[in-house]
């Protein structure tokens, strides 16, 4: 017991005499957003743009205006060029969706559910509503025809849209 006891005693003693010296010979430097003497400022703006050294907007944070929002909402933008194969990408971020767009492909991400197109806008699908039935479920589309997924039934149609399979 006596030898614990002892460990324990100077390792309290060895912190406290560490500390003390440490914080005598290191100095204890605060760092603050602003200066403690001066009032908060507020920046107020529609937009607010991060641009890299060619002036080039990399990140947008604006009001956006729709008819379903008048009043505006928060709108984060992200945009880069893939240089490999030299086409914009963008990432929209707002309170009701996001949206991807990689040249003329897109992706988006709502309440409602998930859309993908490709550039044609000839392929895609979804997971959510499933046309035209409004059902919820996940279906694909290309030239060749539809197939589609709900909670009823697998409906594989052609272009023109009538059902070639179906289960049940």
């Amino acid at each position: 017991m006596r030898g614990k006891l002892t460990i324990i005693l100077t390792s309290l003693v060895g912190g406290l005499v560490g500390g003390a010296i440490s914080r005598g010979v290191i100095p204890e430097a605060s760092v603050f957003a602003q200066s403690q003497n001066q009032a908060a400022k507020i920046v107020r703006a529609e937009r607010i743009e991060l641009v890299n050294k060619q002036g080039k907007a990399l990140a947008v944070l604006e009001v956006g205006y729709a008819n379903a929002l008048p009043a505006g909402a928060p709108v984060l933008t992200f945009t880069d060029r893939d240089e490999l194969l030299h086409q914009e990408n963008k990432l929209t971020l707002t309170t009701a969706r996001l949206q991807w767009n990689s040249g003329d492909d897109s992706a988006t991400l709502s309440p409602t559910g998930f859309t993908f197109h490709n550039s044609s806008k000839s392929s895609g699908g979804g997971i959510g509503p499933v046309p035209p039935t409004d059902r919820p479920g996940i279906y694909f589309f290309s030239p060749e025809g539809v197939t589609t997924l709900d909670g009823v039934r697998l409906n594989i149609a052609d272009k023109e849209g009538r059902s070639r399979a179906a289960l049940p």
